[in-house]
């Protein structure tokens, strides 16, 4: 395809001019960078001119670059626009239903995610559609989500099934933390292989990955162990375990724990070093999502929303420990 045929390329561009990073223009769209140039330099072949000074820190457009967005960045915000405010008002009235009809949709989510990032975009969505009400259920099972029992399920896990309708948000980075007065107590590890002298809080459940892997900036290094481990399936339980002083967290997003790191509760351990990433991914019966269009409607929404929310809450903690969340993202 021509790419300035392609609303995507002009998507990307228009939001790299905004952000003046290509990388973070990436990250907000759930591309990999190296696709992302690859679709902007597209972009400007066929439109036979660089459209983007790269060199520059932050990254601005060109004169033909800032004369071309000033004419595509409305039709791309109104074309967004277009789509969360009105894609499930289309749905609705395609419907058999009457145009006042309410609509309770039913979500889970799994737990850390479910209890403290979710709540808030829900409420984002019933102001926008005040006919929508939510379900919200502690974590339930895939099959549950097969067998229609509930409508839409956030998960962690890497899940490919047939008769589920899927779409990705983003990766998820991963930390080690603990508390300071826990440091205090049993020193700093300095390598993974000083984790042996100490306490692992570790997260398990179906709806979140078990730990495959130690990381060191991308390269795969070996499995974490410690001396001992508390292995849990209460994302929050871990995390105030850690806030106590019981030992270091390894498995949870860094996103879960901004409050504490925050206030100082948590502090990171062993820079650089983490589990591997998972990916957080919506899951709707495909039986569903053709024949309930308000359910549709609002998965497509929380994917678009959860992409732009999650990078929020990932620049806010990364940008208090001073670290890059590209480093720990693979």
């Amino acid at each position: 395809m021509d790419r300035r045929e392609d609303f995507a390329a002009w998507r990307l561009f228009c939001r790299v001019i905004r952000t003046g990073s290509l990388s973070r223009a990436a990250m907000e769209l759930n591309l990999a960078p190296a696709a992302a140039s690859r679709m902007l330099t597209d972009l400007e072949r066929s439109v036979g001119e660089a459209l983007l000074n790269r060199r520059r820190r932050p990254m601005t457009g060109t004169l033909r670059g800032d004369a071309l967005f000033d004419v595509v960045a409305p039709i791309v915000e109104n074309f967004e626009r277009f789509c969360t405010e009105n894609l499930s008002v289309a749905g609705a009235s395609a419907s058999a239903g009457p145009a006042d009809d309410r609509y309770v949709i039913s979500i889970s989510a799994y737990q850390g995610y479910g209890h403290e990032c979710l709540p808030p975009l829900l409420q984002e969505y019933m102001k926008i559609h005040p006919n929508v009400s939510f379900s919200l259920y502690k974590e339930k099972s895939i099959a549950e989500v097969e067998r229609g029992e509930v409508d839409v399920l956030v998960t962690a896990s890497d899940v490919q099934r047939p008769g589920l309708w899927r779409e990705d948000t983003r990766l998820l980075p991963c930390i080690m933390a603990c508390s300071p007065d826990y440091l205090r107590r049993h020193g700093t590890p300095e390598s993974p292989e000083d984790l042996v002298g100490h306490i692992g809080l570790e997260r398990i459940g179906e709806n979140f990955p078990v730990s495959r892997g130690h990381l060191y900036r991308n390269r795969q290094s070996h499995q974490a162990r410690f001396g001992q481990t508390i292995y849990s399936e209460d994302s929050i339980g871990l995390r105030d375990s850690a806030v106590a002083g019981i030992g270091i967290v390894f498995d949870l997003p860094a996103e879960f724990m901004i409050t504490q790191i925050l206030r100082g509760e948590l502090v990171q351990v062993l820079r650089g070093w983490h589990r591997q990433p998972f990916q957080r991914s919506v899951l709707v019966q495909k039986e569903k999502m053709k024949t309930r269009p308000e359910i549709a409607a609002f998965a497509h929404w929380l994917v678009r929303r959860e992409r732009e929310a999650s990078f929020e809450r990932e620049f806010k903690v990364f940008s208090v420990l001073g670290e890059e969340p590209k480093n720990y993202l693979r």
